[in-house]
């Protein structure tokens, strides 16, 4: 628990899960690069923690992605999700730009979604 941020005006660093990795927020994480989880990848936030990310994220590949009960995650960019992926929403998932469903993902839960661009869902998702 904690906080992690990677501040601007720097190099912006991306965040990268996959091949079965496992990336878990407990704490309030502010990215200025891009978020991807793919490849068997697991991305848990935790309840009432905020995630910012000031990229684009891509859930793809057969992962599994969680957003607790009063998680907030925050996306400025992109959201594509594709390929397998379940993502769970108990919390908020706020996506500035488009988001982008296809391939058989999912998107289940309790939680609240807003988004300021297009949604698209296509292929069996």
């Amino acid at each position: 628990t904690g906080t992690i941020t990677d501040n601007s005006g720097g190099t912006a660093y991306n965040i990268d899960v996959r091949g079965n990795g496992y990336f878990e927020v407990a704490g309030k994480v502010i990215i200025e690069g891009d978020l991807e989880v793919r490849n068997f990848g697991e991305f848990i936030l935790r309840g009432c923690d905020t995630m910012i990310v000031k990229g684009s994220v891509d859930f793809r590949n057969e992962t599994e992605v969680t957003i607790e009960s009063c998680a907030v995650l925050i996306i400025e960019g992109d959201l594509n999700m594709r390929n397998d992926n379940a993502t769970t929403v108990n919390g908020t998932l706020s996506v500035g730009g488009n988001l982008v469903s296809r391939n058989f993902s999912t998107m289940t839960g309790t939680g609240n979604l807003e988004t300021a661009g297009s949604i698209t869902i296509n292929n069996s998702s």
